[in-house]
């Protein structure tokens, strides 16, 4: 949201403005600059919620695998056990 507040700001500062053709919203207005700030701060909700969501996925995976290899570690001892009984 800082990144965006400073370019916003450098386009006032050269007195550029922004208007959308499709959603009718014009930024030379109080208004149409809050409809801006609004979807850039959704814009910004759905960043943090995909990364939340993906270290969430990670963990899990992560423990996943920690199961997988204690398997694997048991299979391979009772497998070596095995052998020496022979």
């Amino acid at each position: 949201m800082h990144d965006f507040a400073g370019i916003w700001e450098l386009f006032k500062t050269h007195n550029c403005s922004f208007q959308s053709l499709r959603e009718n919203f014009d930024t030379t207005t109080a208004a149409g600059e809050m409809v801006l700030y609004t979807i850039a701060n959704i814009a910004q909700f759905e960043r943090r919620q995909v990364s939340e969501r993906v270290a969430v996925n990670m963990n899990a995976r992560a423990q996943q695998l920690d199961m997988i290899l204690m398997k694997i570690k048991l299979d391979i001892y009772f497998l070596i056990l095995f052998i020496v009984r022979l």
